[in-house]
């Protein structure tokens, strides 16, 4: 269980990005537990509902890697002018 709090297009990914919270609840009592990091990475899995239709999704806990752009200038020597 879980809440979308924000959604973009992530270019370096090429594909759509969701921001939110992950909650895990006791299934006696219904109390928050802890999270950790097995639980987010393994054990759960996730959708997202857009609208009614659910879709698949992967969670990730640490930033994506971003595109790196390289902005490479040659130059050519400039010729002497002969007079």
């Amino acid at each position: 269980m879980g809440t979308v709090t924000s959604t973009a297009y992530g270019y370096s990914l090429d594909r759509q990005v969701c921001l939110g919270y992950v909650h895990d609840f006791d299934d006696v009592t219904g109390e928050a537990k802890v999270l950790t990091y097995d639980y987010v990475l393994k054990k759960a899995l996730y959708e997202v509902d857009i609208c009614g239709k659910r879709f698949k999704a992967k969670a990730g806990i640490y930033p994506p890697k971003l595109a790196s752009a390289a902005i490479v200038i040659q130059s050519q020597p400039r010729k002497a002018q002969t007079t």
